[in-house]
């Protein structure tokens, strides 16, 4: 893929706009380590190609209509905690700016994720904008270390 990877929608095309007249920008967003992306009204708007590459899902998918970020990203044992987070913002409290959760790639296998989310306005309306780092090679050396510091100690 070539470019930032854009739903066709007016806002978005904003964005492509925007991001192209910065060069820079768009090259450091699309080349990211980390999954990147905008939400408007529970809808990808925006993702980046390590987004993309991370849950093995096209942005065809991503940005279809019936795509549902709580059936196919967020693994059944993290639903909860999604849907608490949902429950809170919807109530108008705040809710940390970084989670883990278990998420779910296109391919049903499982992976832990950090996520950094900033709220923004975005072509007039409010959006979420995300940060996405791949912890699973980091928790399972923690569980690795965890378990043999108890076989040491016992």
């Amino acid at each position: 893929m070539s470019g930032p990877a854009l739903v066709n929608s007016p806002g978005a095309q904003q964005l492509l706009h925007r991001i192209k007249g910065a060069w820079p920008m768009a090259t450091l967003v699309d080349n990211s380590n980390d999954g990147i992306y905008i939400l408007q009204a529970q809808r990808f708007v925006y993702v980046n190609r390590k987004f993309v590459d991370m849950f093995g899902f096209t942005t065809d998918d991503l940005f279809a209509e019936s795509f549902s970020i709580e059936d196919m990203l967020v693994a059944a044992e993290s639903r909860p905690i999604i849907e608490k987070r949902q429950q809170q913002i919807d109530a108008g409290l705040d809710v940390e700016p970084k989670y883990e959760f278990v998420a779910k790639r296109k391919d049903g296998s499982l992976t832990e994720v950090r996520v950094s989310i900033s709220y923004i306005d975005f072509d007039g309306l409010p959006a979420a904008m995300g940060i996405v780092e791949d912890i699973s090679e980091r928790r399972r050396m923690e569980r690795l270390l965890v378990a043999r510091n108890r076989e040491v100690l016992f």
